[in-house]
């Protein structure tokens, strides 16, 4: 056998490395493009999208704001309707209350003229009675146990 020098195997090794270097210097050069165009990409993104969500943002508390105006404006004319209802209800209760309160008192000032009028009438009576009593001779009738209260304790 005959030994192979060194010399001889270069021109070899040069064929089969040469082109493996090649296409590991040119893989890399290709990841190292595309990965400084990736994060470039990705930069822009970011700042696209906090440009964008800013004004998302800013839009979103101004619709904020205009709505809590909006809100507390409602409320303050309900809150006005409502004190301008209560104070009319009031008004129209207070008046029928005057109103009632003025009937009530012309019928219990009607009821007691009727009733002071019936009590003459009924003194009247008692008189005309007590004299046909007297002129027939009968005597008053008896007064019942019940009126000291011993029936009324035994009843119960």
């Amino acid at each position: 056998m005959e030994t192979v020098t060194l010399s001889d195997l270069g021109p070899i090794l040069a064929a089969v490395l040469g082109p493996m270097l090649l296409f590991v210097v040119a893989s890399m050069r290709y990841q190292h493009v595309d990965s400084t165009k990736t994060r470039r990409l990705i930069v822009e993104a970011s700042e696209k999208t906090r440009h964008d969500s800013r004004e998302l943002v800013d839009g979103a508390r101004k619709e904020n704001r205009e709505l809590i105006k909006q809100n507390r404006d409602l409320i303050e004319k309900a809150r006005t309707e409502n004190r301008e209802l209560i104070e009319s209800i009031n008004n129209k209760t207070r008046e029928e209350m005057r109103t009632l309160v003025t009937r009530n008192h012309d019928l219990i000032m009607r009821n007691h003229d009727l009733i002071m009028k019936n009590s003459e009438r009924l003194s009247d009576v008692r008189e005309r009675l007590a004299r046909i009593e007297g002129h027939l001779r009968i005597s008053p009738p008896p007064e019942h146990e019940s009126d000291n209260g011993d029936d009324a304790a035994r009843a119960a």
